[in-house]
């Protein structure tokens, strides 16, 4: 979660706003595509709500799969906006870097599927 105060969002520079999508926030999504849209382009927003549930098995100790739930949205005004929702399912590789995460996610909005890659967070529970 996140927001921006300021007087006039225009003198904010645009890189210091907040957009999701991708692999690290709303899956199903390409990166940064959501957040308000002034035609085609996505804007930086004042503020952003990012959730997500996921469950990590782990089959040995290097491979692993995963299902996940992720919702979200940047937008001006909260209270309004139109909730992304993202889910599917991915392979956990276990590297000296931490987890790699090969994800599968349908982005209900827009009735996609898209692949994402990403190094997971690693936790104590893993074998």
């Amino acid at each position: 979660m996140g927001h921006t105060q300021a007087d006039d969002i225009d003198r904010v520079p645009n890189e210091f706003l907040f957009r999701a999508g991708g692999a690290g926030s709303v899956r199903g999504y390409a990166y940064q595509s959501l957040g308000a849209k002034t035609g085609t382009a996505t804007l930086g927003s004042r503020s952003m709500v990012v959730g997500s549930a996921e469950y990590v098995h782990w089959f040995t100790g290097e491979w692993g799969g995963a299902t996940f739930y992720d919702v979200g949205d940047a937008d001006d005004d909260l209270l309004n906006v139109k909730w992304a929702k993202g889910y599917g399912a991915g392979a956990r590789w276990k590297t000296i870097a931490g987890p790699l995460a090969l994800d599968a996610a349908y982005g209900q909005r827009d009735h996609r599927w898209r692949i994402h890659f990403a190094i997971a967070i690693a936790s104590e529970s893993e074998p």
